[in-house]
């Protein structure tokens, strides 16, 4: 009987820094969407790209919120997800970027963590999107309010930019998709922010 354990060749053998495209947002901003989006078209060119999806939506659909008081589990399971690929892909996409750990952390968390959040993020080639929500406010699978949501919109990516991690502002709509495929792998110019589809 086969060892796949031992024996199942599981990349290519060739080693790859991956690019980490971070798609940040908050709740219900459409990151899942244009991730699956995203992924697919970059599969269909043939292009080494993989998802890594968002521990935290896990722990919802589990109903296993109070994990979230655990930050540092949290930021472990998204941490290993990114790093278990980052090596085998030429990119990979995240809708659960591994600063959202920091931003979700309960209140007068160990300083430590966060500065062990941003070492972690910073040692990946980040390509960072904030997703602002321009359609109704789905609760399902969620554990925001639509105001905890809106809330966590208008001052995370002000955050970001205090931090020094600055990210390119998208609306979440269908035609994001393409705009990041052209501007990722066809080096085409993003339309400017006030010429972005709404």
């Amino acid at each position: 009987m086969r060892n796949y354990t031992k024996d199942m060749v599981v990349t290519d053998g060739v080693y790859r820094r991956a690019k980490i495209i971070n798609l940040f947002g908050a709740s219900g901003s459409g990151k899942s969407t244009v991730a699956s989006g995203l992924h697919y078209e970059m599969k269909k060119r043939w292009i080494q790209a993989e998802i890594a999806r968002e521990y935290a939506k896990d722990v919802i659909h589990q109903e296993n919120t109070h994990w979230f008081e655990q930050a540092v589990l949290v930021l472990a399971e998204q941490s290993s997800r990114i790093q278990f690929i980052a090596d085998k892909y030429d990119y990979v996409i995240t809708d659960g970027p591994i600063m959202l750990a920091s931003w979700y952390a309960p209140e007068k968390y160990a300083s430590a963590f966060h500065s062990l959040c941003r070492e972690l993020f910073d040692t990946y080639e980040n390509h960072n999107f904030f997703l602002y929500r321009t359609h109704a406010y789905d609760r399902n699978g969620r554990a925001e309010k639509e105001e905890e949501a809106k809330y966590n919109e208008d001052n995370m990516a002000s955050w970001l930019e205090k931090i020094g991690i600055p990210c390119t502002p998208l609306y979440s709509q269908h035609d994001n998709v393409q705009l990041l495929l052209d501007f990722l792998i066809f080096n085409k110019p993003l339309p400017p922010k006030e010429e972005r589809p709404k």
